[in-house]
């Protein structure tokens, strides 16, 4: 699926906004080409083999799960020896 000019412009909006609006306008994109209902956006720490939550489009899952929770990822190594340098 390519972007369109309307998501292209959404998304550098909300990057010259901040790293929430860029989150956000992601949302707003997913959510209007394939009708995503949740975007979680989440950094892999591949030293400590986790990752960490940043964002949610969901406010039940901000307030449940605060961001910077972190989450051990098994399948990190394995994945990595393959595809990370």
């Amino acid at each position: 699926m390519t972007l369109s000019k309307d998501d292209i412009e959404t998304l550098a909006t909300g990057a010259g906004q901040s790293p929430t609006a860029l989150f956000a306008a992601v949302h707003e994109v997913a959510a209007r080409r394939v009708g995503a209902g949740l975007v979680t956006v989440m950094r892999h720490r591949a030293t400590e083999a986790d990752v960490e939550r940043l964002w949610s489009s969901k406010m039940s899952v901000r307030a449940e799960i605060p961001a910077g929770a972190k989450y051990e990822v098994l399948i990190v190594k394995p994945f990595c020896a393959r595809f990370c340098e």
